[in-house]
């Protein structure tokens, strides 16, 4: 820009200085030659010749002859001479430049593929937030300025590997514009406790109410029940949604792979769902002792020594009771199809046996649709991908799903926003129903992932899901190209531009010689594949791709700088951002009252299982989890 404003200038003085050279020349033609000279001593020969010398050395001197010339009565026809002047040089640089077009088309071959990369276009076109007033919602990808540069994104994907600042350049700011005014809940996975630890005080001072489900130390938390959906449904006389929420605990616990083991996946699953259901729903059941513990127990009691025991009470519930409906494959296996479903249901609940995960999941100390009701947020402390315990995620947030759908009055619901930090760490469940319908229930899924592979396991051989959450996601974000498929997928993102190559040749022979000219258009990436891999976030800025829904402004693709938390809005906003010794001692404070927590809860935990069971020793101990789970 600064550059185009130096070349306009240049073409004005230019031409003005040209025009006032001429003026003495051509402004008597105009006029009348004979008048022009008897009138003005000024413009006199002599004059003339001493006052030229000094129009090539002095400004002041082609002032003092501007000045001169409108005061003598000759400003119209210096009008003339100077437009004169201007439209000759137009012609000469339209000349000029048809004999030497550009190289490269300015914005792509259809004008839309141009990439943003000044901070004055970005901060123009994207929306931005100081830290105070009332922002417009959505994911914050960069700093400018000291103001947050933010997407409106139903929707966003955000590729970022370890070390890229993605946490501390775009999560923290994101928590914290999603809560400045208190309209939006929240559910924020929290791999390390970091953000829970640097966000829990200012958060409870906007009126939050908090809950903390903590997967590696539980007792460090709350509690979550999942079997609380199945036990409300039921109890309300909703049989039907009652049987819904107990098949998609084993549907959530045992998900289809898309291979030739998924028959053993709905065959445990099935037996998960059945048991569950009864445990929520059966009258000699105590309340106490309605949670995912007795669940576990009675596998392990039923199962013990072969599958008998759990078949014979099952099937005791008669052909009407929707258990055995949802546990036939079950009870009509043997043989091998029987040892595969067995061992899928004892994987599936072996996280479940641990005296943490038992205690976890033994009451509810808050319930979904709360969520959707009421100022809250939830924290899911995860464990590293691959490890079970991390089902207890999948299953909270596919009850989620599933209670947001069910929600008639969308009006009234309060937005609800995901931040799925390290997303690709949650095992399977129905993130692709979330995407596709959440829009309509006010419902926002933000992941941010290691590499877009994370998203694998939603592409199967019967359903190709990756592909539809990425479509879903109006806003894609590129840290760092952690693996070259990333670099590939944003190659595609950015688009393409043209480039108009010449190429001139010559000929001689003994009749005599000539030259020919020729231009071919070539297609070039905007974002190559070479040029993403080298990229470093923290020098060169984030990628983003936009395309979002009924806001023209901010579509696009951009280059944004990002910064670290400490220096953007936000560290104001929460005084527990600062030096790094200032953050230390925070997450020291915020550890030491967690394990005061902690230390005065007990584990205890009772389980119920069928008398039947137990035959004449109903009090006898369950059989060593050693012995099942091979633990």
């Amino acid at each position: 820009m600064l550059l185009k404003t130096v070349y306009l200038l240049a073409f004005i003085l230019s031409g003005w200085a040209l025009a006032v050279a001429f003026a003495p020349v051509v402004c008597p033609t105009i006029l009348s030659y004979k008048a022009f000279f008897a009138d003005s001593a000024i413009l006199s020969p002599s004059a003339i010749s001493a006052t030229l010398p000094l129009l090539s050395n002095d400004i002041t001197s082609y002032l003092t002859y501007t000045k001169a010339l409108f005061e003598a009565g000759y400003g119209w026809s210096f009008g003339v001479v100077l437009g004169v002047v201007y439209a000759a040089m137009l012609a000469v640089s339209a000349y000029v430049k048809s004999k030497n077009p550009s190289r490269e088309v300015s914005n792509g071959v259809y004008d839309t593929n141009k990439v943003y990369t000044s901070k004055r276009d970005i901060i123009k076109r994207c929306y931005t937030w100081n830290g105070k007033g009332s922002p417009v919602y959505g994911v914050v990808v960069g700093c400018i300025a000291g103001r947050l540069i933010i997407m409106p994104a139903t929707h966003a994907a955000l590729i970022a590997p370890s070390g890229s600042l993605k946490t501390r350049g775009s999560y923290y700011e994101t928590v914290d514009l999603l809560t400045c005014q208190g309209e939006n809940s929240l559910i924020i996975t929290d791999p390390s406790g970091e953000i829970y630890a640097m966000m829990r005080a200012e958060l409870e001072s906007r009126g939050y109410r908090l809950m903390l489900i903590d997967l590696d130390e539980p007792l460090r938390g709350n509690c979550y029940n999942p079997l609380i959906a199945i036990i409300l449904r039921d109890r309300s006389g909703d049989v039907a949604q009652a049987e819904a929420r107990a098949r998609e605990i084993g549907d959530t616990l045992c998900p289809e792979q898309g291979n030739e083991n998924d028959i053993f996946m709905r065959g445990a699953g099935g037996v998960i769902s059945a048991v569950a259901y009864l445990v929520a729903t059966l009258d000699q059941v105590p309340n106490t002792s309605r949670h995912l513990w007795s669940v576990v127990k009675i596998v392990l009691e039923g199962t013990v020594d072969g599958a008998d025991k759990l078949k014979d009470w099952l099937r005791g519930f008669g052909s009407d009771s929707p258990a055995v409906a949802m546990a036939a494959t079950f009870l009509s296996a043997d043989g091998k199809l029987e040892s595969g479903i067995l061992s899928s249901l004892h994987d599936a609940l072996q996280p479940f046996t641990s005296a943490h995960l038992r205690w976890l999941t033994s009451k509810d100390d808050f319930k979904v649709t709360e969520l959707m009701r009421e100022r809250m947020v939830i924290f899911i402390r995860m464990l590293p991908p691959g490890n079970q315990a991390n089902k207890l995620a999948s299953l909270f947030f596919t009850q989620y799903i599933n209670e947001t759908l069910r929600q008639r009055d969308r009006a009234s619901l309060r937005p609800v926003y995901v931040l799925g930090d390290e997303a690709h760490a949650i095992p399977k469940f129905d993130l692709v129903t979330a995407v596709e319908q959440g829009r309509k229930y006010k419902s926002h899924w933000y992941l941010w992932l290691q590499s877009n592979e994370g998203l694998d396991p939603y592409k199967t051989a019967k359903e190709d899901g990756k592909s539809a959450i990425l479509a879903n996601a109006d806003v894609k974000v590129l840290y760092k190209a952690g693996t070259p498929t990333d670099a590939d997928l944003f190659c595609r993102f950015g688009g393409e531009r043209t480039k108009n190559a010449k190429s001139i040749g010559s000929s001689r022979n003994a009749q005599g010689g000539g030259t020919n000219e020729g231009f071919s258009e070539n297609r070039i990436q905007n974002w190559p594949v070479a040029r993403i891999l080298g990229r470093d976030p923290q020098k060169d800025g984030v990628l983003v791709a936009a395309n979002i829904s009924n806001e023209q402004k901010c579509s696009g693709c951009y280059e944004i700088p990002i910064a670290d938390v400490t220096k953007t809005p936000t560290a104001k906003n929460f005084s527990t951002f600062g030096t790094r010794e200032h953050e230390a001692r925070v997450l020291a404070d915020e550890a030491a009252r967690l394990d005061q927590i902690a230390s005065k809860r007990k584990l205890s935990v009772k389980a119920w299982v069928p008398k039947e069971f137990y035959q004449d020793t109903p009090e006898k101990d369950s059989p060593n989890d050693a012995s099942v789970f091979g633990l």
